[in-house]
């Protein structure tokens, strides 16, 4: 249903809305240069009957079944790409990887030249253009 509404579509930003962002959070954060933010959810499922489902979705860290979701959030917190519906037991990372948002990020950052604020379960090293947030010092001047 939500296919057809434009509100309820997960698209990145246009050009403009990029470059408003981006000016929005420079203005307020000097060490930043971006316009979205990344980070992983575990959603609480159902234990599913099936052994192998089972497995996939058991979190052993959190000692339950969950899906793994990934979302990029936009300054005004509309999502503007996502990866859903994981197994458990992927890492954010590898989560970001499979739904392909490292792509989408460095496509925005080769147009515009904007990063995305992560936590330290992204991998920076293959994703220049990513701040790791507690990484670096983000903060306003004064």
């Amino acid at each position: 249903m939500l296919h057809e509404e434009e509100d309820g579509k997960v698209a990145l930003l246009s050009a403009q809305e990029r470059a408003e962002y981006q000016e929005v959070v420079r203005s307020n954060f000097l060490a930043l240069d971006g316009a979205c933010v990344m980070d992983g959810l575990k959603v609480q499922i159902q234990k599913s009957g099936d052994e192998y489902t089972q497995i996939a979705y058991y979190n052993g860290w959190l000692h339950d079944h969950y899906v793994g979701c990934v979302f990029v959030f936009a300054p005004s917190g509309v999502i503007v790409a996502c990866a859903l519906n994981a197994p458990s037991s992927w890492h954010d990372s590898y989560i970001a990887e499979n739904g392909k948002l490292y792509e989408k990020l460095k496509s925005v950052f080769d147009t515009t030249g904007g990063t995305a604020v992560v936590d330290l379960a992204f991998l920076k090293k293959r994703c220049p253009f990513m701040i790791e947030l507690g990484k670096e010092k983000v903060g306003t001047e004064g």
